[in-house]
């Protein structure tokens, strides 16, 4: 067994993660994959408007982004949808 330290993208508590000799998560988080993010000093470029259901967003890309590893801890895995 593995042990894993990262951070909770949503709350930003540190998590330990046990992870198994075949790669499974046993327990401590929940991982949901690679994102880019924009790297500091990177600016912004605007690439128009969208529209999703009654909102109108924005679309943007960046000059610069680094690819990091999105984790969540198991309270804010279990809060999802208690808005």
């Amino acid at each position: 067994m593995r042990i894993l330290e990262r951070t909770c993208a949503v709350c930003g508590r540190k998590l330990k993660i046990e992870i198994d000799e075949n790669g499974k998560i046993l327990r401590g988080g929940h991982y949901f994959g690679k994102i880019d993010i924009p790297d500091e000093g990177a600016e912004v470029i605007h690439k128009g408007k969208t529209r999703i259901g009654d909102l109108e967003l924005e679309v943007v890309d960046y000059t610069r982004k680094k690819e990091v590893e999105y984790w969540e801890c198991d309270e804010c895995y279990s809060s999802i949808g208690e808005s």
